[in-house]
């Protein structure tokens, strides 16, 4: 009898796990895939710190799927007698929620030019979660950038400044700093039972998501203009102030594009991926998603304009993929096939550009 019932039992969840499935696809336009996020203890490598930065990595941690190295930057320990490329940017370039340091595009990318440039190429994570563009500055205004002397540099900003602004509406100004209790709170860690449970669309369809609610909390519905534009002078200053810090160490500087989920899907698509991953996205596009895409616009029109520098359009690139809506974690991060994704799209424009076969 307890058998029967058993079978019977898991007849019917397998049944229901089967149609959830069907549901999912047929309702968002993409397959279920689990998001399986690692276990980052952000209280143990964002630590305080006492000057104008606030907050740092903390050197020489190492976890199960993070790793900071002597700089304060994530991966490794430094290499010598190689070229650098540098990526400075935000949560997305740092990897978070990822189980493994091979799934960040970092790695993935690393491993690509060592097989296609063996010993010439030192890949460096430059992503810091939280930082506003200021904190960048003066993060590289000085040792880091002297010790590293880059040979190419990428800069993905700004988007921290703008939802600080957003969310903070006329208390915001360029000092502004997420709250080290905000970077700590965003711990992603599961349990050994949410894993397995995040392995079944039926667990997460009913399990709800909204990322951007906790994030932001209700906040304001529209960007008050004078504080978008102030936040927006203060990204494109920091901008042309990293740019300077990096050429004058005789690098190459490009800027890479912000490419959250939103910007990706083309206009009149349907936007049945973003349902999927955040059930409120749309009050958060509504205030703060347009004001990055303008964000985007200086950068290539004017900033890369003005400077000579090229625009690399991770935002273009992506559009083009039918899968696009099975790269993030959230509509904001990606998971390790979207880190994939972006590595290859970075090596590609490198490689057009000539910048990976510089003179030793």
């Amino acid at each position: 009898m307890i058998g029967t019932l058993c079978s019977a039992g898991a007849m019917v969840t397998v049944t229901a796990e089967i149609l959830s499935r069907y549901s999912y696809k047929h309702r968002y336009g993409i397959p279920y895939r689990p998001r399986i996020y690692g276990d980052y203890r952000y209280r143990e490598f964002v630590v305080k710190d006492d000057g104008p930065l606030d907050s740092r990595l903390l050197r020489g941690y190492r976890s199960r799927c993070v790793s900071i190295n002597r700089w304060g930057l994530r991966g490794p320990e430094p290499l010598e007698g190689r070229k650098r490329l540098v990526v400075i940017g935000e949560s997305e370039i740092f990897g978070v929620k990822l189980s493994r340091e091979d799934m960040v595009w970092r790695r993935v990318l690393q491993d690509s030019l060592d097989r296609s440039r063996p010993g010439r190429w030192e890949v460096i994570n430059g992503g810091h979660p939280g930082y506003s563009s200021e904190q960048h500055r003066l993060l590289w205004d000085g040792e880091l950038m002297e010790s590293i002397r880059p040979d190419v540099v990428l800069l993905r900003f700004g988007g921290n400044d703008l939802s600080m602004a957003y969310a903070m509406g006329r208390r915001w100004n360029r000092e502004s700093r997420w709250p080290i209790k905000f970077l700590w709170g965003m711990n992603s860690a599961q349990s050994p039972l949410q894993i397995a449970m995040m392995h079944s669309c039926l667990y997460y369809q009913g399990k709800g998501r909204d990322f951007y609610r906790r994030a932001f909390g209700d906040v304001l519905k529209t960007f008050p203009e004078e504080k978008r534009n102030e936040a927006l002078a203060v990204v494109m200053d920091n901008h042309r102030k990293i740019l300077k810090i990096a050429e004058a160490s005789g690098a190459k500087v490009a800027v890479l594009s912000a490419a959250g989920l939103e910007q990706c899907l083309r206009d009149g698509e349907d936007k049945g991926p973003l349902d999927a991953l955040n059930e409120n996205w749309r009050a958060f596009s509504e205030g703060y998603g347009p004001t990055l895409d303008i964000c985007q616009d200086l950068l290539r029109d004017d900033f890369c304009s003005d400077a000579g520098i090229p625009f690399l359009d991770l935002r273009e690139h992506l559009s083009r993929r039918e899968d696009v809506g099975t790269l993030y974690f959230d509509g904001v991060h990606w998971n390790d096939r979207g880190h994939t994704v972006v590595a290859e799209y970075m090596e590609k424009a490198l490689e057009d550009l000539g910048w990976l076969d510089l003179d030793r």
